[in-house]
This record gives C-alpha cells, sequence and structure tokens, in this order.
C-alpha cells in the first residue's frame, strides 16, 4: 500500500486521531485483497507471510506459538488478540489463541499488527505485540457470497457466507457464517522425527508413529464454527461474534505409554461476545467513543494421565463484564487529546457451557473467584510545526492481584518532506501473569502479590515514498525484557530474568497497475540474557551457560518475498517466500547439552535454513464466478528438510506440501 492509501484508515494503535505517518508504533497492514491473493488457510500463516520479523514456532504441547522479534510466549499469552478493538485473548491460562487456527477468513476487511510492546492502548498484555482484525460491515459490504475451500494432503474442507446490506445512509447489517471441517495432514505428508536419542518417545533418526495426530487436526476431529454479525444503526453498533475452534496435539506422553493410547491431547476454544460501541462526534472538536461488553470464553485442554482418569487438565469457563470510556478533544490546530477509563469484572473458573461433561479444574483450583480490574489512560498529541509531532500517551491499571501496572509511551516524529518519516519511539508494556496463577498466589501470600513481566522498548523508524511506485521502511530497536517463564516445579509463571536485544528490519514495497511486491528481511541479536537465579533452567537461550548469545526457538535472520501479478482481466498469479536461515539457538542448546551427556547423538541439521513457498492461480470465470488454486510449501516436495518446524523437546514436524480450491460465487 501507498502511502497515501495508509491514510485513509483509522487506526487502533493511536488513541488520538493520528494519520499513518503520526502513529507511534510500527505497524503492519494487511488489507482483505492481500489476504485473498495470499491463499492464507488460518490467521497464524497468513501473519507470518505479511509482519517481518515474526515466525510461527512449535511447541511440546504440538499447538503453536508466535514469535516477533524474538518475543516469544509458550501461551501466546505476550500478545493481545482484538476483534475491532475488544480483546479477545483468554486471561485464565491460553491467552492469544482462541481464532488463529481457523480456516475461516472471510469476516476480515483488515489487520493492523503492532508489531513490539502496546500496554499503553489496550492494558496489559501487549509485550510481544498486538494484532487487530478489523471486519467488514454493511457500509463497505453489499451482497451476498459463498466460498467454499478444500484441501488435500492437509486435508480440510471450509465454506464461508457473507451478507451485507445498507438500509440507508447510517443504517446497515453485516452478517457472517464460517464453518470448516479441518482433518489436516497424515503423519506420512507432516512426520515427526526425532532429532535426540535421549527422548523416551522416539528412536533417533526416525519418524515417531504413535501419539502422532494429523498436523493442524481440528480439536477432536469436529467442525468449528465462526459467526459475526454487525447491525450498525447511525452511531451505535451492535454486534455478535461466535467462535468455536482450537486443535489436537502430538502427544509424547501417548506414545512412550502403551496404557494411554486412543486418548488425545487437545486445546479447544468457545467464545461468545456481545458488544455495544457508541461513537458520537458531538462537535467539531469532541469526540465521545463508549463500548459496553459481556464475553464468556470456554476453554477444554483434555490429557492423559497415568495417575488419574480425568479426562481434561484444564476446563472451564471464564466471564468478562467490560466497559470503555474515550472522550477525545481537539483542542486546536495543533493540539489533540485523549482520556479515557476502562473497566472489567471477571468471573473465572465456572463449569463450561461447551463441555458438560468436564467438571471445571484449573491445575487442582476448582472453586470459581471473581476479580476486578481497572485502568485509565491519557494520550496528548502536539504538532509542534509543520515538521514535528510529539505524541505522550500512557496508561496506568490496577488488579485486585498485583500492584499497580504502569505503561508509558512517548514518540518523537519528523517529517521533513511529503515523502520522508523518522520516529523515535520510547514505550513501556507490562503483562500480569495469568489469572489461575494469581489467584494462587493470593491464595497462599496474599493480596498484590502477583508476578508481573515488563519490557522497555526503543525503536527508530525511517520509511520513505521514493516514488509513485517504492516505498521503503528501516527500523532499529533495542529492549530490555524481564521474562516470566512457566516453570514445571511450581505449576506457574515465575520471574526467569532479563534479556536484552537489538535489531534491524528492512522492508520494500513495490506497486504499480499489474504488479505488487514487498521483500523484507529482518535481524535479531541477542545482547545478553541474565537469570535471576544462576543455572535454572530455560528455554530462552543457552546464554547464560556459557553458549553462543541466541534465542533458543527464532531464527536471527528472516527473508520474506510477496509478488501478485494481475496477469489480465480474468488470470492473476501470487507468489510467497519466507525463509529462516538458521537456528543457532537451538545449536547452542545442544552444546550445552553436550557437556552434561557427552555421548548423546543429535541431529546437526535441524539447525539448517527452512524455507516455506507457496504458490496460487486465480481465475475470474465471470461476475459472479471466482475460482482460485494453491500449493503449499511446494519445496517439500523437492526435500522435507526445507518445510521443518523445529520444537524444543528433541523432535521436529514437517509441514505438509499441500493442496486447495476455492470456488466463490457471488449472488
Amino acid at each position: 500500500m501507498s502511502l497515501e492509501e495508509l491514510a485513509q484508515i483509522k487506526y487502533a494503535s493511536s488513541l488520538t486521531n493520528a494519520d499513518y505517518r503520526d502513529l507511534p508504533s510500527n505497524i503492519t497492514i494487511i488489507t482483505s485483497e492481500q489476504i485473498r491473493m495470499s491463499g492464507a488457510r488460518d490467521i497464524d500463516e497468513l501473519l507470518e507471510i505479511f509482519v517481518p520479523n515474526l515466525q510461527v514456532i512449535p511447541r511440546a504441547s504440538g499447538v503453536q506459538s508466535l514469535g516477533l522479534r524474538g518475543v516469544t510466549a509458550g501461551l501466546d499469552n505476550g500478545f493481545l488478540y482484538l476483534v475491532n478493538g475488544k480483546v479477545m485473548n483468554d486471561r485464565t491460562a491460553y491467552g492469544a489463541k482462541a481464532e488463529r487456527f481457523m480456516a475461516l477468513l472471510g469476516d476480515i476487511k483488515h489487520l493492523e499488527i503492532v508489531r513490539g510492546s502496546g500496554s499503553s492502548i489496550y492494558g496489559p498484555g501487549a509485550v510481544a505485540g498486538i494484532i487487530n482484525i478489523v471486519t467488514y460491515d454493511g457500509s463497505n459490504f453489499n451482497g451476498f457470497d459463498v466460498k467454499v475451500r478444500l484441501g488435500a494432503f492437509e486435508e480440510f474442507t471450509a465454506v464461508e457466507m457473507r451478507l451485507g446490506h445498507d438500509f440507508s445512509e447510517k443504517t446497515n447489517l453485516f452478517l457472517y457464517y464460517g464453518i470448516d471441517k479441518y482433518e489436516g495432514a497424515k503423519a506420512k505428508y507432516s512426520p515427526v522425527t526425532a532429532d535426540r536419542d535421549s527422548i523416551t518417545w522416539g528412536e533417533f533418526g526416525k519418524e515417531i508413529k504413535k501419539g502422532v495426530v494429523r498436523d493442524n487436526q481440528a480439536f477432536r476431529d469436529k467442525p468449528r464454527h465462526k459467526l459475526y454479525a454487525q447491525l450498525t444503526i447511525e452511531d451505535l453498533s451492535l454486534s455478535l461474534r461466535y467462535t468455536k475452534s482450537g486443535n489436537d496435539m502430538f502427544s509424547p506422553l501417548v506414545e512412550s505409554n502403551s496404557s494411554l493410547e486412543g486418548r488425545t491431547w487437545g486445546l479447544g476454544f468457545q467464545q461468545l461476545t456481545l458488544r455495544a460501541h457508541y461513537l458520537k462526534k458531538i462537535n467539531q472538536d469532541f469526540e465521545l467513543d463508549f463500548s459496553l461488553s459481556q464475553q464468556f470464553t470456554d476453554v477444554d485442554v483434555p490429557r492423559p494421565s497415568l495417575v488419574t482418569d480425568r479426562k481434561a487438565a484444564f476446563s472451564y469457563l471464564t466471564s468478562e463484564t467490560s466497559a470503555r470510556l474515550q472522550l477525545n478533544w481537539n483542542v486546536n490546530d495543533n493540539h489533540q487529546l485523549a482520556l479515557g477509563f476502562e473497566y472489567s469484572y471477571f468471573l473465572f473458573n465456572r463449569r463450561g457451557l461447551g463441555w458438560p461433561d468436564e467438571q471445571q479444574n484449573i491445575v487442582g483450583i476448582t472453586e470459581p473467584w471473581e476479580v476486578g480490574m481497572g485502568g485509565i489512560f491519557m494520550a496528548y498529541q502536539w504538532a509542534i510545526n509543520d515538521y514535528f509531532t510529539v505524541i505522550i500517551d500512557g496508561r496506568a491499571d490496577k488488579h485486585r492481584f498485583t500492584d499497580p501496572m504502569y505503561s508509558p509511551r512517548l514518540a518523537v516524529i519528523y517529517k521533513p518532506n511529503d515523502a520522508n518519516t523518522f520516529k523515535a519511539i520510547f514505550n513501556r508494556s507490562v503483562r500480569r501473569g495469568d489469572e489461575f496463577e494469581l489467584k494462587r498466589a493470593e491464595s497462599q501470600e496474599g493480596a498484590d502479590s502477583g508476578n508481573t513481566e515488563e519490557i522497555n522498548v526503543f525503536d527508530l523508524i525511517w520509511e520513505s515514498q521514493i516514488n509513485d511506485s517504492w516505498r521503503g521502511k528501516i527500523s532499529s530497536f533495542y529492549y530490555q525484557h524481564d521474562i516470566l517463564r512457566y516453570n514445571f516445579t511450581t505449576d506457574s509463571h515465575i520471574p526467569l530474568g532479563q534479556t536484552e536485544a537489538v535489531g534491524i528490519e528492512f522492508e520494500f514495497y513495490y506497486k504499480r497497475e499489474r504488479l505488487n511486491l514487498s521483500l523484507s528481511h529482518s535481524y535479531t541479536n541477542l545482547l545478553d540474557f541474565r537469570l535471576d537465579q544462576p543455572f535454572t533452567t530455560n528455554l530462552i537461550s543457552a546464554e547464560p551457560y556459557g553458549f553462543g548469545s541466541n534465542y533458543l526457538d527464532s531464527s536471527p535472520h528472516i527473508s520474506k518475498f510477496r509478488v501478485d501479478y494481475k496477469i489480465n482481466e480474468r488470470f492473476s498469479i501470487s507468489s510467497s517466500l519466507r525463509i529462516f536461515w538458521e537456528l543457532p539457538g537451538m545449536e547452542d542448546a545442544d552444546d550445552n547439552l553436550r557437556t552434561l551427556e557427552p555421548n548423546i547423538l543429535v541431529n546437526d541439521e535441524q539447525y539448517d535454513m527452512t524455507a516455506f513457498l507457496n504458490m496460487g492461480l486465480q481465475y475470474k470465470a465471470s461476475d459472479n464466478f471466482d475460482f482460485r488454486f494453491d500449493a503449499f510449501n511446494i519445496l517439500g516436495w523437492i526435500d522435507r528438510d526445507y518445510n521443518r518446524r523445529q520444537g524444543t523437546t528433541g523432535s521436529h514436524r514437517t509441514d505438509a506440501a499441500a493442496l486447495a480450491l476455492s470456488i466463490m460465487y457471488t449472488f
């Protein structure tokens, strides 16, 4: 997109009504057209294709997580996942996972991704970044269409329907429903291979058989659903959003214990959100933004156990009632002010509605509890002159079980001409521990005893509209991150230590009438990692033990390339390539392991480059019919090792080379 096109979007990453060049953050925008041309099958694949320095990382549990600039969190509680500015995270334990795995993207108008911390806007949780989904409404989608997708090798069927109608200039309706049956990829197309001879659930260098479910198989192998409805009446919009999703997981415990064969690990979500949003321009200078929402998040995590017949390690329903009020004041041509507050009331650990056969349980906590959390926020934007703008914003939050949490941000923006923009940004973000951990800490140690996580980030950004066709951006960053990480002994996240890292990101975009190109390369360097307790086991880096200076599960060098080309009025082609050049942090960890186990066998190829190449062909048969054919992970047909997803438990899984066919009919 050009700077002119980016200027037309209203952004969630600023409290003031800033245009793109004045945003106090580093963002990536993904449009509905880019989503369509990418052929992406879910949110994670879409993000990895488009967002510089973002990587999908497999976990020991079998459910993938996101890493950005080296910052990862196994339960994805370092990201805030929003829909139209409403946080959708599971606050109890599992973070930003509820919607990411479905092959249902038709309700999305565009995505706004904040690369880096962002707690000053939406509160604790955004230490790694923010993902904001902006949906269609009846004002920007009119008509009715149906889309069907079929996948081979990684097998799935998905059906989506959209209806949009304008009743009058300010009254409209948008309805969306999607369903997918995602069977995933069989082990012969997506094998799991043992990379160390020390693991008990597989033989070194060979494929693991037992406990291996199909890759990306839907939770309990059942259909997944998404329903969205929005009615807009002048300044008021009323919306309902329901999703039922989740994935089954690879279980090494099942592999090593034949008595557990037939039991399944998995992660299942249901979420219902009712929201009223009132946005009123009172006069030329004042704007009122108020929202009230009720959200229910139902989670089920069945895990096989040798010591109990219990079907689920986690099973719970969370209820959240929240209100947010913001007042924007356009003081004059040079000054803008925003003030607001937000309050949420939570009911945790209620019996799930979607999994009625499960008693509520969160690692041994079986009784419900309630919590309130409130926050106040403000932003001040000062256009000093035609060249310089300063933005100061911040937020203070108080949770019942933590000390107050503060998230300030300062941005200085210099625009010497219409083509170039320079930004210097400092911001601090915070994350509280997961709610079940805060509750347990309060029960054992008293109120205000819960752990919190903090990251301080400095960004320097130069963006240039080089000419009508080319746009470029160079971003550098430095951060200090006080980390909370899961401790298996205490069954909770505890302070682990502090990391320091620097990095640089290059982005280039080219757009002509028929051709769109994008290219990015990023580099992240871990400078230091200090453990609070020396010799503590960690899954961040082997640096504290004297081996390397790299993150364990992230590639320091990441390159991404995309091209869309319109051949004629009927045919278009597209392609994307993601290259993760190496995993030196994994090699560092194995070098450390060899000092403890000198005779251990390790697959050295697990550190090598991986690359994921997709290609697509779009055919517009008529004004009503569109066909699309996609091929995914094509290099896997040449050598499966190109499509390797390296885990941290001594094994890796290969993404399946796959095909998909899409048919859309517009009525």
